[in-house]
């Protein structure tokens, strides 16, 4: 389990996992504010994966600092090709769920669509 302890629901930590290896949670992901995950190679939410944030976005599309620290305006961009898969649960607790990714994969949700 991964817990992100913030001061409130409005605030955010950007993490960004710049190895060769994507990103796979497989556990649990918790937190009060708001998490975004970066990973240009894929991101992954398995089987028995759990998000539990405020609000989430995971994408293999970047976000500068400038853009992230303003706190308006989030502007993904990048090459990366790879795909953001949701196998597992993430709930935002109050706030949205964002997917990023530049992929012409077509994904479906846990109600159907």
């Amino acid at each position: 389990m991964t817990r992100f302890i913030q001061p409130g629901a409005n605030s955010a930590a950007l993490n960004r996992v710049l190895g060769g290896n994507p990103t796979e949670i497989y556990g649990l992901l918790q937190g009060n504010g708001t998490g975004l995950c970066y990973q240009p190679g894929r991101d992954l939410v398995g089987r028995s994966g759990v998000v539990n944030t405020h609000s989430f976005a995971g994408s293999t599309l970047d976000v500068s600092d400038s853009s992230f620290l303003s706190g308006v305006g989030l502007r993904f961009s990048g090459s990366s090709t790879a795909a953001v898969r949701n196998d597992g649960t993430i709930q935002a607790l109050g706030g949205d769920v964002f997917l990023f990714a530049h992929s012409g994969r077509k994904h479906r949700f846990a109600d159907g669509r």
